[in-house]
């Protein structure tokens, strides 16, 4: 299967320029993870905010498209991999911390801050973030939360799902 004409425009409207990619050449990347897993997106967006998301996946489940999150790619499980075909969201542009309070113990991020950022910022705060995957230096939160990354700390602290708040 693949998008229909009308899909694409809709795609293209509400990701313009290079924030939607259809051309098989230039999706191809998005398709596979560090698994090496490989399948065709049928397209690729990449929203700048909130609002853009929303829209794709009210537009996605009343075309019942299915809709594939993805950062860096870092996994070795193929979960960012659209198997079965679908948009490719990718969130990497969104990449910022948004907050830290220290008084709350709470981080508010967004999907595409590498977790070593997280950490460091966190520790100008005298906070520490425990989840320590091996892939830290170059794997996002939002990859963390989809894959619940523990790495070698996840013994005496546990894994990212304890320490999400919600999403």
């Amino acid at each position: 299967m693949s998008l229909t004409k009308a899909q694409e425009r809709f795609l293209r409207d509400l990701f313009p320029g290079d924030r939607c990619l259809l051309g098989r050449e230039e999706c191809l990347i998005f398709g596979t993870d560090s698994s090496r897993l490989l399948a065709d997106p049928w397209a690729v967006v990449r929203p700048e905010g909130l609002e853009s998301i929303r829209e794709l996946l009210a537009w996605a489940h009343r075309e019942r498209i299915p809709i594939i999150p993805r950062c860096r790619g870092t996994n070795m499980v193929g979960g960012c991999v659209p198997g079965s075909g679908g948009v490719v969201l990718s969130l990497l542009e969104m990449d910022r911390i948004l907050e830290i309070s220290p008084g709350d113990f709470v981080a508010e991020v967004q999907p595409g801050v590498v977790t070593a950022s997280l950490q460091a910022e966190a520790a100008k705060e005298r906070l520490f973030y425990p989840p320590d995957p091996a892939s830290a230096r170059f794997s996002t939160i939002g990859g963390n939360v989809a894959t619940n990354a523990g790495g070698m700390r996840a013994l005496k602290y546990g894994v990212t799902r304890e320490f999400v708040l919600g999403l």
